[in-house]
């Protein structure tokens, strides 16, 4: 009996110890695992308002001065493949202040209450296991994918061409952040003239993205305030494409989300896209010309938004409210294994 007690209590020693091990290795693992800053969207103020806090790094892509981009990670610790990541673009004018990085909330003294909804996109996004990639124009201002001259002669195409090519060449080891992303589930979302620019992403790097996503946009060679600006034709596989527009924008007017979802509809290949509108009010009767018609809410590919509850979603040059959302999940229906639908 004694030997037998001897025998179960080195067992149970053993046992002990081999739990004690797992669970420092365990944790060893969890420490040394890449995380982002935790709260990188805090709150600093009342009425909702927030500020997504980015990391900044400049990118030497052989030009005089370099090029800057902010990320922003999930809290925890990034898949082994690494973070899916999402790029957006911002609009015409630039984002050197960071403004398209805070929400001003809901007070009643704003005299825009739904300016920072491109905050909320980044948000949800990350809330959602989403990495959130922003670099700017090389002009600091403009993309050059509509500018008069053969893109591939431009800053900005050298720039995401050596950028691209470093994310996915294992061999490269610096700049380190460029390994925290998963090359293969990557999306592009942009606002106006970033819209045009994740058009850009399609037509000049479709086999490096998922799906692609606009907010007020228009077609790669487009600008705003033109609306006689028709796409080429379609020849190649586009990538899923989201539309997020406001029936009455006065800047980048709906007929450019028309238009451009027409070349969609015409491509030599299927493409799957959704539109999502803000009618003018309650007693519209636009039809956005392109498409079929489906109840709000639904997840068919085209669908007319209802009236959202700030009518400033609706007239102005702006993402609309469920532009978080609408983002977020029309994303993960194409990540690599599918996603589960983002959270309201």
């Amino acid at each position: 009996m004694k030997n037998r007690a001897s025998i179960l209590k080195k067992y149970l020693v053993e046992v002990g110890l081999i739990a004690f091990l797992l669970s420092m290795s365990a944790l060893v693992v969890a420490e040394s695992c890449e995380t982002s800053t935790p709260n990188v969207c805090g709150a600093f103020g009342e009425y909702d308002t927030f500020e997504c806090v980015p990391v900044t790094e400049y990118y030497d892509y052989g030009k005089v001065f370099n090029a800057r981009v902010d990320y922003f990670l999930p809290n925890g610790c990034a898949p082994e493949a690494g973070w899916p990541v999402v790029w957006r673009f911002h609009g015409g004018g630039g984002n050197l202040s960071g403004s398209q990085y805070k929400a001003d909330g809901y007070s009643p003294t704003l005299t825009r209450p739904s300016r920072g909804n491109a905050a909320r996109v980044i948000k949800k996004l990350l809330e959602s296991g989403f990495a959130v990639l922003a670099p700017h124009a090389t002009s600091y201002l403009n993309w050059q994918t509509n500018w008069p001259w053969p893109y591939n002669w431009s800053n900005d195409y050298r720039f995401f061409t050596r950028f691209i090519a470093d994310m996915k060449d294992s061999q490269v080891t610096s700049p380190e952040y460029l390994k925290l992303f998963d090359v293969g589930n990557m999306f592009a979302v942009g606002h106006s003239d970033g819209g045009a620019q994740a058009s850009r992403m399609d037509r000049t790097w479709n086999e490096d993205f998922k799906a692609i996503a606009l907010s007020e946009g228009m077609w790669s060679r487009c600008i705003a305030l033109i609306t006689s600006c028709n796409p080429v034709h379609i020849d190649w596989q586009h990538l899923p494409t989201l539309f997020m527009h406001a029936e009455a924008d006065p800047t980048a007017q709906i007929v450019l989300a028309e238009i451009y979802a027409n070349a969609l509809e015409t491509a030599d290949y299927p493409v799957e896209w959704r539109a999502v509108i803000a009618l003018a009010s309650e007693d519209s009767d636009y039809v956005f010309s392109v498409g079929d018609y489906c109840e709000p809410g639904s997840d068919d590919y085209y669908c007319v938004h209802e009236q959202v509850a700030d009518p400033v979603d609706n007239t102005a040059h702006d993402w609309l409210a469920t532009s978080p959302i609408e983002v977020c999940n029309f994303f993960r229906r194409y990540l690599t294994p599918k996603g589960e639908d983002c959270s309201y």
